[in-house]
């Protein structure tokens, strides 16, 4: 007899190019994927209280606008009365690639040390538990701030430019960056250069420990930042 393995439960990242906060390039030339029961498994195996504190029974005001007008909408089910909240990140990282000869450092004497020959860019998919997130605090993205409805175009121009360079480190008297300050979408541990993509809401039940309750998971998908190309630009002018 045969049988067809069950399919895994994935988190699936689309192919795509995201900017971070120091203005490097994070590619993904492909669909990536994070298998959610395996996180589940070692998350409820080595820190369970994190989970506790993740969960909420009022999950409205820790979603993106978006989603809680779509929520209970034809296409998507009501929120959950229980539920996990966790985020999705995208960071980058340079893989070592390859090794040529080198003099060794340090206190030796070495006559076949090797160093790295070059750096590859690549990336690192986290999805990360949110405790003690409330309605005052969701630790969602923030946008720039909001003109006065009365602003003239200057000011929207100058309000705009402002955001735009508030984003780049700055710089001590040496010309080193200082160290970034984390976002309000970043956890607690979370490379304040990461870029937010998504959050999850996991249904749960029970308490100790949590259990995840039947049902999909709601993918929230409309906090994300993103930048308007040339062509969406023209579009949204009717051009």
């Amino acid at each position: 007899r045969s049988s067809i393995p069950p399919v895994e439960e994935e988190i699936r990242v689309e192919p795509g190019i995201a900017i971070d906060r120091i203005g490097r390039l994070i590619e993904l030339p492909r669909p990536a994927c994070l298998r959610l029961q395996r996180w589940w498994d070692g998350w409820i195996s080595s820190d369970a209280d994190t989970i506790r504190q993740a969960s909420y029974t009022e999950i409205s005001p820790l979603l993106s606008r978006r989603a809680r007008a779509e929520a209970g909408t034809d296409d998507r089910a009501p929120l959950p009365d229980r539920a996990l909240i966790a985020d999705v990140y995208l960071r980058f990282i340079a893989c070592p690639r390859g090794f040529t000869p080198a003099f060794a450092s340090g206190p030796y004497d070495a006559l076949n040390a090797v160093a790295t020959a070059r750096l590859r860019d690549a990336y690192e998919l986290l999805l990360v538990p949110r405790p003690g997130l409330d309605a005052a605090t969701p630790g969602l993205p923030s946008g720039p701030p909001s003109p006065p409805p009365d602003a003239d175009p200057a000011t929207r121009s100058a309000l705009l430019q402002d955001a735009v360079l508030a984003n780049w480190p700055v710089r001590g008297r040496a010309g080193a960056p200082e160290a970034l300050e984390p976002l309000s979408e970043h956890a607690d541990g979370v490379d304040p250069t990461a870029h937010f993509l998504a959050r999850l809401a996991l249904p749960l039940t029970g308490d100790n420990p949590p259990a995840r309750a039947g049902g999909g998971v709601l993918v929230d998908n409309g906090a994300r930042r993103f930048a308007a190309s040339t062509q969406l630009l023209q579009r949204l002018i009717g051009l």
